[in-house]
């Protein structure tokens, strides 16, 4: 007879056969315990209610042999006792002889099998090897659950984390997952939208056809599709969003969902708004400006000419564009000097003109 402390392994139960055996009779409990000792079982005992169920507090048994009339009662307390203790603990329970309905009482309570007197010890042997194959099972089963909780629980916090909005959908368009971005973005939460289609959310229009058929076509086709969609809320905002629209396929290579990322391009788009009203209005100015606007890249190519520079020098735009500056208005003496000006900016940035105000002399197209 063997006592062990308590251990919180939950596979420990497998490897150390622990059993409680309890009987009215201490001869009975004693000879079992040894024979089952003698098997390879760790076991303890006790004699009535009180000590059971004290003896389960600090001797971590996950089997236990008990008689089922022990102090006169049926086995239903005593086990309901047990299991508040050690809620997994299967009990064998011993009886006089076959008793029906105590026995239809003790399964419904959770006994794992019964045996009757005389105790064959060979057939309690199997017993016990039979229910810890099946603690064993059942702690793969909640290894694996608990594996898979925790796995669920990372990619939640993942989907619902990401800056991204996120979704996806089974083959009939209906949602079947959203984060948290996404319940934001449609003003819906997931409660409202699984289960529904974008058509249920927003109306039979032209938007949502549209996304239904990209849909429609990802599922088909088994590729990706990317567009670019623009939404008016009800504040009157218009926000900008690139979707993309993906299979996600089984283990066969089937399409099982579409997933989508829909990308917030709200600011990308107004920042472009704003380059664009900005180069117009540069534009406005070179090509309203009275003075001469001439603008050349690092190899001293003209990139511009404005307006007021064709009228003056008498060449137009499309003719000097790409060409030399220096062999198209810079007359002949002064053209090594700004060769040398030009290479002198280009390597430390400082140039004899550069950020000065000054009066030269220039050709114009007729050689004046």
């Amino acid at each position: 007879m063997t006592n062990l402390k308590n251990v919180n392994d939950p596979t420990d139960a497998i490897v150390a056969r622990r059993v409680l055996v309890a009987d009215r009779s201490q001869s009975f409990t004693k000879s079992t315990a040894k024979a089952l000792d003698e098997t390879g079982f760790i076991t303890d005992t006790a004699d009535d209610f009180a000590s059971v169920v004290e003896r389960v507090r600090t001797f971590p048994a996950d089997l236990a042999v008990l008689d089922i009339r022990l102090d006169s009662n049926d086995g239903i307390d005593l086990i309901c006792a047990l299991r508040k203790i050690r809620p997994n603990i299967m009990c064998i329970m011993i009886t006089e002889l076959l008793e029906p309905r105590s026995s239809v009482r003790a399964l419904k309570a959770g006994a794992f099998d019964f045996l009757s007197r005389p105790i064959d010890i060979e057939v309690l042997a199997v017993l016990l090897d039979r229910g810890f194959e099946r603690l064993h099972l059942e702690a793969q089963k909640e290894a694996v659950e608990s594996a898979l909780k925790e796995s669920e629980t990372r990619f939640r916090a993942f989907f619902d984390n990401t800056p991204v909005a996120m979704n996806l959908k089974d083959a009939d368009q209906r949602f079947l997952m959203i984060n948290k971005p996404y319940e934001s973005w449609l003003g819906y939460s997931a409660d409202e939208i699984i289960g529904k289609t974008m058509t249920d959310l927003a109306g039979d229009n032209e938007r949502t056809q549209k996304l239904a058929a990209i849909e429609r076509n990802v599922f088909g086709t088994g590729s990706a599709q990317e567009e670019e969609i623009t939404v008016a809320r009800d504040d009157g905002t218009v926000h900008h969003r690139i979707v993309v629209k993906f299979p996600v396929k089984a283990e066969d290579g089937s399409v099982s969902a579409i997933g989508t990322v829909a990308l917030e391009n709200t600011e990308r788009k107004r920042a472009e708004a704003a380059l664009r009203q900005s180069e117009e209005q540069t534009r406005a100015v070179f090509e309203s400006a009275l003075d001469c606007i001439i603008s050349m890249d690092h190899l001293g190519n003209i990139i511009e000419f404005n307006p007021a520079a064709e009228a003056c020098f008498g060449f137009t735009a499309a003719e000097v564009g790409g060409k030399q500056l220096v062999s198209l208005i810079v007359p002949e003496r002064l053209r090594n000097p700004h060769r040398l000006g030009l290479a002198q900016f280009l390597d430390n940035g400082v140039g004899p003109v550069v950020g000065k105000r000054i009066e030269t002399r220039a050709i114009r197209a007729d050689g004046t």
